[in-house]
């Protein structure tokens, strides 16, 4: 992660801008561990965020997520309201936006909803999503500045 334990990244950052470096660490609580998680716990968000990271070729990343995960004894996917059809329907859409982002269109929000989600958990998801790939690219970024 840019702000927590990846000291190398975050020294790069930190010279190049400091201030970022705060509003990084200020969304990634935010979007990864909310005070009001929204029936969509942290686990479950940073078992996501881990999957992104891989999609996206960061194994450093997507490590780092899940020894979050591996230390937090509650670490489920999915809360036990959310049903079988929602986990793979939230997967399929986080491959979606990640990996396929042009072909993202209302049909993929509107079954969403129809596999349960409500309008601010898919606000949520897309900020979890979005943040995750803005740290990805911004991780490649600075490696390849620094060779």
């Amino acid at each position: 992660m840019i702000t927590n334990g990846d000291t190398g990244i975050l020294k790069q950052l930190t010279a190049l801008s400091p201030e970022l470096v705060s509003d990084v660490s200020a969304f990634w609580d935010a979007v990864l561990n909310p005070e009001d998680d929204l029936g969509l716990p942290s686990a479950m968000r940073w078992r996501l965020a881990a999957r992104i990271a891989g999609w996206l070729g960061d194994e450093d990343l997507a490590a780092a997520y899940r020894r979050i995960c591996a230390t937090n004894e509650d670490a489920v996917f999915i809360s036990k309201e959310l049903q079988k059809n929602l986990e793979e329907a939230i997967i399929a859409y986080a491959n979606k936006v990640t990996n396929h982002l042009k072909s993202v269109s209302r049909e993929d929000i509107d079954e969403l909803v129809l596999a349960g989600l409500n309008t601010p958990q898919v606000v949520a998801l897309s900020e979890l999503f979005a943040f995750v790939n803005f740290e990805c690219r911004l991780r490649m970024g600075l490696d390849a500045m620094h060779g």
